[in-house]
């Protein structure tokens, strides 16, 4: 389980998925996505990544990052897009 996240300027912070499911649910509330569907799609996103890097002890920011993208890349364009400008 991740329990560590390191920054860009390389401090170590403690891992909350929280964290991931905020900053999608806030993007998507940018768009025309209901508050409802912004939950769900939040936390299917950090559930799946979650789970993709459960074995690592602590993980880059930024592959973080990235992993969020692509995600809504695949399921919420538009989403991305507000991510993106959110980042």
């Amino acid at each position: 389980m991740v329990n560590f996240i390191i920054k860009r300027d390389g401090k170590k912070e403690p891992f909350y998925r929280g964290t991931i499911k905020r900053g999608i649910i806030e993007a998507a509330l940018k768009t025309d996505m209901s508050e409802k569907e912004a939950e769900v799609l939040a936390e299917k996103i950090s559930e799946d990544i979650a789970l993709s890097i459960k074995n690592a002890n602590e993980v880059l920011a930024a592959e973080l990052k990235a992993r969020v993208v692509s995600a809504l890349d695949a399921m919420a364009p538009d989403v991305a897009r507000a991510w993106k400008k959110y980042q």
